[in-house]
């Protein structure tokens, strides 16, 4: 998950947490925008790792 990517999925976090307190337990949309970037964060390591490694093994 890119800079950007991230940047996008906070701010959207925090419009949509304006109107949680009317549908959702407070904090419920920020824990799920927090999770997706942390999976979204993971991935991306791993893809990352994963080029770095081809690249050494010459692949």
């Amino acid at each position: 998950m890119a800079k950007q990517h991230r940047m996008a999925t906070v701010t959207l976090a925090a419009v949509l947490a304006v109107f949680e307190q009317h549908f959702l337990p407070q904090g419920t949309i920020l824990t799920v925008a927090l999770w997706v970037v942390i999976i979204g964060s993971i991935v991306t390591v791993g893809r990352r790792a994963n080029h770095i490694r081809a690249c050494l093994l010459g692949e």
